[in-house]
């Protein structure tokens, strides 16, 4: 019966493996979810740029165009805001798949030294099965021949 001698360490490695895989699709769900709302604050602003534009050529006030210029930083901040933070996602999902990479390698290290161990493991199973086959023969084999055996 074969029995990896670091199965345990091996479980370990597929486990980190799978907390790295977990946090990586985290990290690209938020990266996608800050690209979204990005790209729905551009789309309000653009909205919202065209209708400043509709109202200054009907005529706006003097009160109504600070109004304008406060809301058009607002946007242009939160748009500024949400860009940094995608950058800084953009660096965590870089790091979850750089920590992920490092996972993969090491549990294929171990992926290896145990088909190493199985196939050392198969060979001394078949060796130790070819001498018990020699001895059953010569033991048959001094048995027909009048022989009182082993």
């Amino acid at each position: 019966m074969f029995r990896f001698r670091y199965h345990n360490l091996l479980k370990y490695k597929e486990d980190v493996e799978q907390s790295a895989k977990n946090e990586l699709a985290l990290s690209l769900g938020q990266l996608n979810a800050l690209r979204d709302r990005l790209g729905e604050l551009e789309r309000t602003y653009s909205e919202y740029k065209a209708g400043c534009l509709q109202s200054i050529q009907e005529g706006v006030l003097a009160s109504s165009f600070r109004f304008n210029t406060a809301h058009d930083r607002y946007y242009r901040d939160q748009m500024a805001d949400c860009q940094a933070e995608i950058e800084r996602a953009d660096q965590r999902v870089a790091d979850c798949r750089q920590k992920l990479l490092l996972a993969t390698q090491d549990k294929k290290k171990y992926e290896k030294l145990k088909e190493k161990e199985k196939k050392l493991f198969d060979e001394m199973e078949n060796k130790r099965e070819s001498e018990l086959n020699d001895q059953l023969v010569t033991y048959r084999s001094s048995i027909k021949a009048g022989g009182k055996g082993i």
